[in-house]
């Protein structure tokens, strides 16, 4: 019986093959959509759950004060405390990333993304397979490094690496490294990201008796809890080991935590984390996407089938005279839509194959199609496609099954005609309410973007490139005069660049209480290199200044703190500055920017020390024209002065934009799935307007007997469908707007939704809507009537 019901069911849509075709690319379409996230929510939920037994793998988090962002920087004092004190921490390791340095042997050298400091404990908390080396031994020394392959390959090709010397260059100096060790490239789905390992160097921050002090913030510490450890015991014997031995007042409101590692990338509390996380809320919200568009898939089927009722209500009535029983004739049509559904779901792995390399390079990540052939992925793919297909045909199954044979075969469907016309247009608007939602979605997020992009920062970006100054020693005046006589420099100065939001935070001067301060240390003309304008007083401009004046700048939200009687310009500011005892002297005033990202607020207090030495970033300011001749300039100038230590420069402006990488990276999701979206629903309403220009054949011809001219017949036949696309722009101007006013809530700084948006988006919509149905309204329109009039 099964084989016979998918026999006509095959035979059914080849007779009806143009409908056939048109929800076969709405399902194929709808359920690529759905494999691909699936793939990517799978991707997601893996991270660090390969490690063995992933649950003991944690890490400490602390909260410097109420309200603050959590950190992963540790001191290191508790790292050894941990070992010495807590058993329940059977093995700890420290992490100290190192951005971007740069490895070389002899002629050939590579510069690595991220290299992590650490010890030999870290083969014991993260457990990695060496292909060459000893994990017990390989970090178990100083001056010792363990590559990954790609870089191993990089430097030494398809030689062995491992007992070989490499030059290793960071902002702290060159250092020769023996490499002990080689593994795989760990794979994507994890949030500790690296290219090699090396064992750390000493840190030169002493304290008392040698010891360091628990404020120095500089490593992070994972650990592998102990087989009879539980992770809430252990947290609380951090807690008490940190409240008995840190003696520093201002550290006493500090909190500590223990997360387990795997909920890093997704659930964690950490603000500025050693490396890019995600949000669990954007697997909801991809997941949601997804059951969209495979609705809007199966309601084009649920819509073309009711329409074709009346086309196979003779064959119901002929099967019913022969003693077919409704659950068989239900059972037949659900056949045909599942058979539909599993004829769609090799087109969809095929479109999912095609997008994976796309999808990989767009997130930064390495889904392998193999992922799809698993076991629960295989399983739960197979069900949405038996899901679909139910849900496809679960309404035309049962309304062509259950009228009478006598009333079928003696004319048009019995009874209620309207209610599957009623349903079918009701469909539509949900289809196209959901369409409109996410591309009312879209024109906001980049709306928003352009706002973050146009939005006067308080300084200016443009032309400002970036670099570390390490290795001029004492020459820095050198380098700043050498490089600003370059024609392609505007000016040099040291000092932080602005708009990434990283500084050292002060609990307050003695006159702002207990309000954090942010203190940036900057040299000879920072501010006329960044373009920050000064409201009152002087900058650290070289041709005013000397190197021995201890003198601040101060931000007007620092000034209006302080709230002094008379001017500020002159006075001095109590501080415990060694170079200072007497205090700072404050020397102007700067208008407010924006330090961080358009998410936090501009008005943070922050005071500008001057520091002419020591300053670990070089800031140049470029001419506008051509950046590379400018580079290459710059270039020539710095390998004079520092010919062991390449230049790695990065244009402001860039890093400023990468803040709002996942910004980005939704808008155009966005974009992809409102097109998407649209296109299937449009898909249906082609199908609709091929069965009610077909349906109102003799009507069309009598009206242009009459004198019908083509427009008002094309006008008369595209209303109906245009008055549906009107109705779900209703419905989704208000849901989208709620949607989309909670998402901008996330910035500080943020655009409006104007009634433009809506507009932009109801005319797309009705655009592509009346493109959808005009071809078949515009050539039963051009017919010739005396066709029309023989049809039937």
């Amino acid at each position: 019986m099964l084989k016979t019901n998918v026999l006509m069911a095959l035979r059914a849509l080849a007779k009806h093959k143009g409908f056939a075709a048109i929800n076969l690319m709405g399902l194929a379409a709808g359920l690529a959509v759905c494999l691909t996230i699936g793939l990517y929510i799978q991707h997601e939920l893996r991270y660090d759950r390969f490690l063995p037994e992933s649950d003991r793998v944690v890490r400490l988090i602390r909260q410097s004060e109420p309200g603050a962002a959590f950190s992963v920087n540790m001191p290191p004092k508790l790292e050894g405390e941990l070992r010495a004190q807590i058993p329940a921490f059977a093995h700890v390791a420290p992490v100290r990333p190192e951005r971007r340095p740069l490895l070389k042997l002899e002629q050939r050298e590579l510069r690595a993304e991220t290299v992590i400091q650490t010890d030999a404990g870290f083969f014991e908390v993260f457990p990695y397979p060496l292909l060459q080396g000893d994990p017990a031994t390989a970090l178990a020394g100083p001056n010792r490094i363990v590559l990954t392959t790609s870089i191993a390959e990089g430097l030494f090709g398809h030689e062995n690496p491992v007992g070989q010397t490499l030059r290793y260059i960071t902002d702290d100096g060159p250092v020769d490294l023996t490499v002990t060790g080689l593994m795989a490239d760990p794979p994507s789905y994890t949030h500790l990201r690296f290219e090699a390992l090396r064992t750390q160097t000493p840190l030169d921050w002493p304290g008392p008796e040698g010891g360091l002090q628990w404020n120095y913030f500089s490593q992070a510490l994972y650990a592998r809890l102990a087989p009879d450890a539980d992770l809430a015991d252990a947290e609380a014997q951090v807690v008490a080991l940190e409240a008995a031995t840190n003696d520093l007042d201002w550290l006493q409101d500090q909190v500590m935590k223990v997360e387990a590692a795997h909920e890093a990338h997704l659930f964690s509390e950490v603000a500025y984390d050693l490396v890019t996380t995600s949000d669990v809320q954007y697997l909801y919200f991809f997941g949601l996407i997804g059951v969209f568009i495979l609705l809007i898939a199966c309601i084009n089927y649920t819509n073309l089938a009711t329409a074709q009722a009346a086309t196979r209500a003779r064959e119901v009535g002929v099967r019913k005279v022969l003693g077919a029983a409704p659950r068989q004739l239900a059972g037949q049509f659900l056949i045909e839509a599942l058979v539909l559904s599993l004829i769609a779901w090799p087109l969809a792995v095929g479109l999912s194959q095609l997008a994976l390399p796309f999808v990989n390079r767009f997130i930064g990540a390495q889904i392998t199609f193999g992922d799809v052939w698993s076991g629960p992925m295989l399983a739960w793919m197979l069900g949405i496609v038996v899901l679909a297909g139910l849900i496809a045909g679960s309404y035309p199954a049962l309304y062509l099954a259950r009228h009478r044979a006598a009333q079928v075969l003696n004319g048009p469907l019995p009874g209620r005609r309207g209610r599957p016309a009623v349903l079918r247009q009701s469909l539509v608007v949900v289809q196209f309410t959901a369409a409109l939602v996410l591309l009312v979605g879209t024109l906001v997020v980049h709306d928003q973007l352009r706002y973050i992009q146009e939005r006067d920062l308080g300084f200016s970006s443009s032309y400002v490139i970036t670099a570390s100054s390490e290795g001029l020693g004492d020459r820095h005046r050198t380098a700043k005069a050498r490089l600003e006589a370059q024609p392609s420099v505007a000016s040099v100065a040291f000092g932080q660049p602005l708009g990434l939001g990283t500084t050292y935070i002060s609990r307050g001067l003695d006159e702002t209480g207990d309000a954090s301060v942010a203190i940036i240390e900057v040299g000879y003309d920072y501010f006329e290199t960044m373009g920050l304008s000064m409201v009152d007083g002087q900058s650290f401009a070289s041709a005013a200044l000397s190197d021995t004046v201890v003198s601040v700048v101060v931000n007007e939200a620092l000034a209006r703190l302080l709230d002094r009687p008379g001017p500020l310009i002159g006075t001095r500011l109590q501080s415990t500055h060694p170079d200072a005892p007497e205090g700072h002297l404050l020397r102007g005033i700067v208008a407010d920017f924006h330090h961080a990202s358009l998410h936090d607020v501009r008005e943070q207090p922050i005071l500008f020390r001057f520091q002419p030495r020591g300053n670990r970033d070089l800031l140049i300011r470029l001419h506008p024209g051509s950046p590379q001749e400018a580079l290459a300039e710059v270039e020539a100038v710095w390998t004079q002065l520092v010919p062991d230590r390449p230049l790695d420069v990065q244009f402001l402006d860039e890093r400023i934009a990468a803040q709002y990488r996942t910004e980005t990276r939704l808008g155009q999701i966005f974009s992809v799935f409102a097109g998407l979206a649209i296109f299937i629903a449009c898909l249906g309403l082609f199908g609709l307007a091929a069965f009610a220009t077909m349906a109102r054949t003799k009507e069309i011809g009598i009206r242009k007997v009459l004198g019908a001219t083509v427009g008002g017949l094309v006008a008369m036949l595209s209303a109906g469908f245009l008055r549906l696309v009107a109705v779900a722009l209703l419905l989704a101007v208000p849901t989208a707007y709620l949607l989309m006013e909670r998402w901008l809530a996330g910035f500080a700084y943020r655009t409006d939704i104007g009634p433009l948006v809506f507009v932009m988006a109801a005319g797309c919509a009705l655009g592509v809507a009346f493109a959808a149905v005009s071809l078949h309204t515009i050539r039963a329109a051009l017919r010739n009537p005396v066709d029309a009039l023989r049809y039937e």
